[in-house]
């Protein structure tokens, strides 16, 4: 994930946002489009320094939310936001005299109901004051990038009943933005631009409720009739849309209460970070700074849940399409076929004062859409889904072999002329690639060696859906380019000195010989021997990489490590994932129950219990959590779906959906998990309920709970 000044091309570094206050904890609510982000205390204070308020596409639809009860600050209590897409905050007043919670729900805009208790043994008089505003920022404007131009902002219009406030922008791009905030109960007694004042008279005892709406208008139209909701139906509504979406989605649980808890908040993760636009369903990749769609980012959440929740993954390659490349850009950094990096859909985006409309720079998101195609026909035998995104495919494809001489050559970026390096592979900051002399490239194109593993993977796997499909001339010569990348990959990245893979190869032939988490990805790809992936297993387990914590992203041992940097020392979850969920495969469980259970620990030292996109990469201290990460975005989509993903590793199912059969071979699963159930595993129209059980010598058995449809389980355990 990047971000771009105006009207440049070449991103700059994606992680830290030098105007903010890096340090300003958060609190975040999000359901569809919409996501709120609050302080600590849940209110919205004004000011961009931390970037707090109320957003959609791009824009942020409310900038100051406030609540005061007799001109005081409230005291917070107790802040509950778990369910991801609603919260409760509890305040007390200072003389303890009265107790207000605030419940909000997002669910096509913001409900708030407000409940205000009398404990004092008297009758009092309150006023209770909301203070609002809407600057309608670009998220591009929140994060610090200056205007020298900016839209129309009109007067606020009240309604003469006191009822609604209406906040009105109009964009450079000429689209109006509209944001409507009624005051359902009861009537303000006072109502400004700005500020809208309930003066309240409460016996002893008494509680009194006041409820709030905001919605958000793009373009034009006539204005919504006033909504007639209340909190609680609107808590009802968006709870049972998550029940629906949960019911298309294997379930897993465990012995493990705990456990239960940190996937239950993962399952409630990705949910809320899915959201919807004319194309279809995608998922944002992090709240706050990247919440809409990033192609890598996508397609890799995908992959590691395609095993449990198959439609989404439909829902991704099927939304991704329609932005496929259709000719040649160099401003976005597209081509004919390139699937893309990012989509911002905000005021900047469409006045071209940013690049991401959408941008096309990652060097292996085409490669990871085609793996995700293969993954899902594998799992839902669904050949219809493949069969229309067929001239998708081939685009995809062509793309990749004109980028490699039909494989001959590594993929590449970069090393245009005149351009400071950018790194579009995952590691996207700007110091991410360096030699082992500490020195960085320059003016050189680059190739990463975990975009050669995709794309092996992806021409293997494209050739396995078009002999399906008939294609059988077509996939004998993916298989072909295949081989022969495959071929080429180890003389060009293996370092003989190291018995390990090279971070990159530049444009030069010379290798980023530094010892990094990069080749973690490999494993399970293909494209290494058995042999290679063996020792770049137990590299990664090494004191220098392995922090106690997990593998960091470069070696403690390398010139350029700094355990406090974004992508030279720090740990990310998904990146151990790629290894722990293929460890066991080749003979190392315990090597994946080790990243596993870190990962579980850290989760613990959190009290929403989320696995955050990043943490620092300081050795493990006993008594002590990781050292956080400031700015890394929570919640984050494969940070989330790294628990899936490391999951159906271990369990290690081999679904073969249009041959009705499902395999386990040789699941292992820590036993601290204690009995583990599959409850729903889709594979074609077929469903399996599993078990499995891991006993004192660490032998993990499985059986068949239930089975469902015409479908072979077969079981393999030979350890």
């Amino acid at each position: 994930m990047t971000n771009s000044s105006a009207a440049v091309t070449v991103v700059e570094d994606r992680e830290p946002y030098k105007a903010f206050n890096p340090l300003a904890p958060r609190l975040a609510l999000k359901h569809g489009a919409a996501f709120l982000v609050t302080d600590t205390q849940g209110m919205i204070p004004g000011g961009r320094a931390q970037g707090f308020g109320l957003y959609r596409e791009d824009t942020r639809w409310i900038s100051r939310w406030n609540l005061t009860v007799l001109d005081e600050t409230l005291k917070l209590v107790s802040a509950d936001t778990n369910d991801g897409f609603a919260g409760r905050f509890t305040y007390g007043n200072a003389a303890s005299t009265l107790t207000i919670e605030r419940d909000l729900v997002i669910n096509q805009g913001l409900t708030e109901r407000v409940t205000i208790k009398n404990l004092s043994g008297e009758t009092r008089d309150l006023q209770l004051v909301i203070q609002f505003a809407s600057d309608f920022a670009d998220m591009f404007e929140v994060r610090g990038t200056e205007r020298p131009k900016r839209g129309e902002t009109r007067a606020p219009r009240l309604t003469a009943d006191r009822r609604r406030t209406t906040l009105t922008y109009v964009g450079l791009d000429r689209i109006r933005r509209r944001t409507f905030i009624d005051f359902i109960r009861p009537q303000p007694a006072r109502l400004t631009a700005d500020k809208a004042v309930f003066a309240l008279r409460l016996k002893a005892g008494e509680v009194r409720e006041l409820t709030f709406h905001v919605s958000m208008q793009l373009g034009r139209g006539a204005a919504p009739a006033r909504p007639v909701v209340n909190h609680n139906q609107e808590r009802a509504i968006a709870d049972a849309r998550l029940s629906g979406w949960m019911q298309n989605n294997a379930r897993i649980t465990t012995s493990n209460k705990k456990f239960n808890e940190v996937l239950t908040r993962a399952y409630g993760d990705i949910y809320s970070l899915r959201q919807e636009n004319k194309h279809g369903h995608c998922l944002a990749a992090g709240v706050p700074w990247f919440a809409v769609p990033f192609g890598r980012d996508d397609f890799i959440t995908a992959l590691q849940t395609v095993r449990f929740m198959p439609y989404l993954a439909a829902e991704i390659l099927e939304f991704f399409a329609h932005y496929q490349a259709k000719k040649f850009n160099e401003e976005l950094d597209a081509e004919p076929g390139k699937m893309p990096h990012e989509i911002r859909t905000g005021e900047m985006a469409n006045c071209a004062e940013i690049a991401f409309r959408p941008y096309y720079g990652t060097v292996d998101a085409t490669q990871l859409w085609l793996m995700l195609i293969s993954a899902y026909v594998a799992q839902t035998g669904d050949l219809d889904l493949p069969r229309r995104l067929w001239r998708h495919v081939r685009a995809a494809e062509a793309f990749l072999s004109r980028s490699t001489g039909n494989g001959a050559t590594p993929i590449y970026y970069g090393g245009k002329p005149g351009q400071a390096l950018s790194n579009t592979c995952w590691k996207d900051s700007g110091n991410s690639m360096v030699y082992a002399d500490g020195s960085q490239p320059k003016n050189t194109r680059i190739a990463v060696c975990e975009a050669q593993g995709y794309l092996y993977s992806a021409w293997v796997g494209t050739a396995e859906v078009a002999e399906l499909l008939g294609h059988v001339g077509y996939a004998r010569k993916l298989r072909a380019k295949a081989a022969l990348f495959k071929d080429n990959f180890e003389r060009l990245f293996w370092m003989p000195d190291k018995q390990f893979v090279a971070m990159a190869v530049d444009g030069n032939g010379r290798q980023l010989d530094v010892i990094s988490s990069n080749p973690g990805h490999l494993l399970g790809c293909g494209i290494l021997s058995r042999e290679a992936e063996l020792k770049v297993a137990e590299r990664l387990m090494r004191e220098d990489m392995f922090s106690g914590w997990g593998i960091r992203t470069l070696s403690a041992f390398e010139k350029a490590y700094d355990p406090d940097d974004y992508q030279v020392g720090a740990v990310w979850p998904h990146d151990n994932g790629f290894a722990a969920a293929a460890m066991p495969a080749i003979g190392k469980s315990q090597s994946a129950h080790s990243i596993f259970s870190a990962m579980y620990d850290t989760a613990l030292c959190h009290d929403d219990l989320r696995l955050p996109e990043l943490f620092c990469g300081h050795t493990r201290v006993p008594e002590q959590p990781p050292v956080p990460y400031q700015v890394a975005c929570v919640p984050q989509a494969w940070a989330a779906g790294c628990w899936f993903h490391m999951l159906s590793g271990m369990m290690n199912i081999e679904p073969d959906a249009l041959n009705g059969r499902v395999r386990v071979v040789n699941p292992a699963l820590p036993a601290w998990l204690g009995e583990v159930r599959v409850d729903g595993l889709r594979v074609g129209a077929a469903e399996v309920d599993l078990v499995f059980s891991t006993d004192e010598s660490g032998m993990t058995s499985c059986w068949v709970r239930r089975q469902t449809g015409d479908i072979q389980v077969e079981i393999f355990t030979d350890r």
